[in-house]
C-alpha cells in the first residue's frame, strides 16, 4: 500500500469521533459539511445554506477543497449542543424566518450561536424566541437586552411591563422608601446607556405638597410607574430597526 493510501486509511479510522452519534434528521449523505456538537452529535449541513446564511461559514468555506473526502474527514467542531445546532440548520434552510418554540435558555444559546456564526437570520429568530419565552419576566428580559446592548429587545421588554404587579419593584401606593432600594438595585444591573434612557423616559414633572401646608405645592420630579409608556420612545443609542418584534407568549 502506498504512503498516500496509508494516510487515507489513517484519516478514515479517525472519523467519526469516538462516542459521536449521527443526528437523526440532519444526516443527508448529499450534505458534505459535517458539524460536531459539544455533546457528540454529528450533523450534516449544506455548504450552500451555510455560506448563504453565515458570515463565519462564508469565510471558512470560501475555498472548496479539491478532494471532497477531505471535507468529510475534517468535521467542524462547534461548542454548542446538537439541539441548538439543529435549530440553526433548520432556520437557515427555509425561505421564511420563523420563531422557534423553545424555552429561554435554548433561545439564548441560539442567540450566541447566531453571534458566533455571524448569521443575521439566526439572530433575528433567536431574539423573537427570547422575547416569546420572557413574557412572564419582562424585567429580566430588559436586563438581558442591556447585556446585549439591544435596543429593539428593550422596547419589547418595556411593552410587556404592565403595572401593577409585573414590575415587582414595590407597591406604588406605599411610601417611597419601600420602593427606592429595589429600584436602585435593579437599574444597577443595566448598562449606563440603558440607565440613562430609562430614567430620561420615566421622569415626570409634578407638584409636591409642603409638609405643613398640604394645599400648597412646590415643583418636583417623579418617576412614572407605567413603564410600558416608555416602550415606543426608548432609545439607548444601540441596535435599532423599523421592524417591530413580535410579542407572542411561548406555548409549548
Amino acid at each position: 500500500m502506498s504512503a498516500h493510501n496509508q494516510n487515507d486509511v489513517a484519516q478514515v479510522t479517525s472519523y467519526p469521533p469516538i462516542g459521536a452519534n449521527q443526528h437523526s434528521f440532519h444526516d443527508d449523505p448529499r450534505d458534505e459539511i459535517h458539524l460536531v456538537s459539544n455533546d457528540g452529535i454529528i450533523l450534516r449541513a449544506s455548504r450552500h445554506d451555510l455560506i448563504r446564511a453565515s458570515g463565519f461559514f462564508a469565510d471558512l468555506l470560501a475555498i472548496k477543497p479539491a478532494d471532497k473526502k477531505e471535507t468529510i474527514l475534517e468535521p467542524i467542531d462547534l461548542d454548542y449542543p446538537g439541539s441548538i445546532i439543529a435549530i440553526f440548520l433548520d432556520l437557515i434552510s427555509v425561505s421564511e424566518t420563523y420563531i422557534p418554540l423553545i424555552n429561554l435558555d435554548p433561545a439564548k444559546s441560539l442567540m450566541l450561536l447566531g453571534d458566533y456564526t455571524m448569521s443575521d437570520r439566526t439572530i433575528t429568530a433567536a431574539r423573537k424566541a427570547v422575547i416569546a419565552a420572557s413574557c412572564d419576566n419582562p424585567l429580566e428580559l430588559l436586563v438581558y437586552a442591556s447585556d446585549r446592548d439591544d435596543n429593539r429587545m428593550a422596547k419589547a421588554a418595556l411593552k410587556l411591563l404592565k403595572w401593577p404587579g409585573s414590575a415587582n419593584l414595590g407597591d406604588p401606593y406605599r411610601d417611597v422608601t419601600s420602593r427606592k432600594e429595589p429600584f436602585l438595585k435593579y437599574i444597577d444591573r443595566l448598562r449606563p446607556t440603558f440607565q440613562a434612557a430609562l430614567l430620561r423616559g420615566l421622569v415626570r414633572e409634578g407638584g409636591v405638597a409642603y409638609r405643613f401646608h398640604e394645599l400648597e405645592t412646590r415643583p418636583g420630579l417623579f418617576l412614572d410607574h407605567e413603564w410600558s409608556r416608555l416602550a415606543d420612545k426608548f432609545d439607548a443609542g444601540t441596535l435599532t430597526g423599523e421592524e417591530e418584534d413580535e410579542i407572542t407568549p411561548l406555548q409549548v
